[in-house]
């Protein structure tokens, strides 16, 4: 799994990963921020 989380971070480093806002939460899609947070949990 710990492959796994670093590809889908290096891929799209969602303000979930970090634990806090940043700008690319604003870049990304509505649907990719939607999606990828709730496969990973």
């Amino acid at each position: 799994m710990d492959h796994h989380f670093a590809t889908v971070h290096t891929l799209k480093p969602l303000p979930i990963y970090h634990g806090r806002p940043s700008l690319t939460s604003v870049q990304i899609s509505p649907k990719d921020v939607s999606t990828e947070p709730i496969e990973l949990l």
